[in-house]
This record gives structure tokens, sequence and C-alpha cells, in this order.
């Protein structure tokens, strides 16, 4: 029992004619504000930067590719807003929680790797190009596995690498390792040597983030010096194919000034050259740059050889630009 005069502290008062307000304890105000200061920073934590880079680097790429090919530009124009719903989806939730996908995630890519290697597998399913097999046809698009195997390799790591002692000891320092061969032999065997090579760098940039030690990264750095230069100028070259050491023995040709592999062998990266050598510094616009890709004739302007096309078109400051895009992505 209370006085008259008294008010208890759960009684509710209103004012006449209003309904009655909903009463809130101070540990649901307390859960209520906790949540929206994680929604918040979920928000405030997602790369912006990286977003925003990422978005600048497709909007020219498909600007460069309608300067090549149109049809290949309007259907890169209309994957982009799915692509962007697929990031934000990403990018929004806690990335904590992708920890938890990364071992069925790694089971589906490692299967798919293997599954383009399969000889078995109908051309209509896994279509070979160029004598590698690395597509999946899903009717709509083709699908890389090499491409998916990427991310989900840095998740993978990235679930290692969270604990800094993991990359102090030199056994954590070796697993990453095995971690990464088994992706990149799989792609090896399609053969895509240059998405395999790629892993190598990103590696070595994770390894650093993490706090791995400087000794054991020197050590790394040295062997894979000596490792390219045995490639590069001796015998062991011969383990490549026949077309990745032509690709080499042209690149040294040119590097050294040689033209006798520019109409063959070198003719893709001498033809990247001279358009890239035609932009100067500002470019030459779309209709000019549309003309010399017309008659330069370089192989897959649209893909592998884009750059070139930025180059031309815009410029050495063009091109660096967009460099300094791909350095802040990643």
């Amino acid at each position: 029992m209370t006085d008259s005069g008294s008010i208890n502290s759960s009684t509710r008062i209103d004012e006449p004619g209003r309904p009655p307000r909903e009463r809130f304890t101070a540990r649901e105000l307390h859960e209520s504000a906790r949540d929206l200061q994680a929604s918040r920073m979920r928000w405030a934590t997602v790369g912006w930067i990286v977003v925003l880079a990422a978005l600048a680097l497709n909007v020219i790429g498909i600007v460069a590719i309608a300067t090549t090919e149109p049809g290949f530009a309007r259907k890169q124009a209309l994957f982009l807003p799915l692509g962007l719903i697929v990031a934000a989806a990403v990018a929004v939730p806690d990335y904590r929680r992708l920890r938890r996908l990364v071992p069925v995630l790694s089971v589906v890519v490692l299967a798919l790797l293997v599954f383009v290697l399969i000889p078995f597998v109908p051309t209509w399913l896994v279509r070979p190009y160029n004598g590698a097999r690395r597509w999946i046809n899903l009717g709509i698009t083709d699908l890389q596995p090499s491409e998916l195997a990427k991310v989900v390799w840095v998740l993978a790591l990235a679930a290692w690498f969270r604990l800094r002692w993991n990359v102090r000891s030199l056994r954590g320092f070796a697993l990453p390792f095995v971690v990464t061969a088994i992706p990149m032999g799989l792609i090896l065997l399609e053969p895509d040597l240059g998405t395999a090579l790629l892993f190598v760098p990103t590696l070595l940039a994770l390894l650093l983030v993490a706090g791995a030690k400087m000794s054991h990264l020197t050590i790394l750095v040295l062997s894979g010096s000596l490792v390219v230069s045995a490639v590069l100028f001796t015998p062991v070259r011969g383990f490549l194919k026949e077309h990745q050491q032509d690709r080499i023995e042209a690149l040294l040709a040119q590097i050294e000034g040689d033209d006798r592999y520019r109409d063959d062998i070198g003719y893709q990266g001498d033809r990247a050259m001279t358009l890239a050598g035609a932009g100067g510094m500002t470019g030459v616009g779309r209709e000019h740059a549309a003309t010399l890709l017309r008659f330069n004739h370089l192989p897959e302007e649209h893909n592998d050889m884009i750059f070139a096309v930025v180059t031309c078109r815009w410029g050495m400051v063009g091109g660096r630009g967009h460099g300094a895009r791909v350095q802040r992505r990643h």
C-alpha cells in the first residue's frame, strides 16, 4: 500500500484523451540503444572507400569496353546492379559471421575447381577455350570457379590470421602456404598461370598485414626472387608450357629492344605498347581510340588487355588514376 499522495514507480500516468503509452524497462531501453549503435557501426565500418573505388573501376571498365566492344559493355552494365546488390549483402552484415561459412564455401569452391578438370564432363557444360577448362556454362552466363576461389581463399586466410600469434611461429607461418597451394595447383591444371600467380603477392600482403615476422618475409621474398630468376634465365623454364615460354621469350626480347617477335609470339604485347604510347599523357579521345584499336587488332582488348585501351583513350594520366584506384581498392 502507498499513500494517496505518493506515486508508485510502476504507475503509468497518461494524459487525458491520449492512448496509453507503451512502457519500456531500463534493460529494454539499453538493448535497443545497443542494437541501434551496432547497426550504425556496421554501416560506418563498411569500407566505403573500397566500395566507391570498385564502383569507379566498374564504370571506367564499362566505358573502356564500349570503345572496343559495345555489346560486351551493355552486358557488363546489366550485371553491375546485380554485383552491387551482392556487394551490399556481403558488406553490411557483421563480417565476423562470414567466418562460419568458410568451411562450407571452401568445400564448394574446391569441388568446382575439380569439376572443371574432369575430362568426361560434356563440353556444353564445361566450355574449353584456347585449350583451357575454366568456365562452367550456366546458360545466361559462364561461371569461373577460379574467381570464386580467390575470394574464399582470402576469407579462409583472414579467419586464420585473426589471431596474431598464428603467423608469429614458423608452423603458423607455413600453414597459409599449404592453404594457398591447393587452389593454386588446381588452377594451374586448367591451365591458368596468370590467375594462379595472383595468389603469391596477395599472400605476401596478407602476411605483412597480419603481423608476420620480417625475417620470415625477407627469406620468403629472397627465395621467390631466386625462383623467378631461375625460371626467366635458366633451362628450368622448360617445365612451363610452350606458349608460356614463348611469352617470356617475347617479353625479354621486347625489353632488350629486339623486334624479331613483334609479328609473332610478341604481337599482343607489341600492339599493347603501341596503343599505350599513342595515348600519350592525356589520351586521344573515344573516336580516335576506337579507330586505332580497329586498325591495330589488339587480341583480347575487352578483357585481358583493357589497360591498353584505358591508356590509349585517357593517356598515362588516366591510366595512373586507374592504377591508383586499384591500389586503393586492394
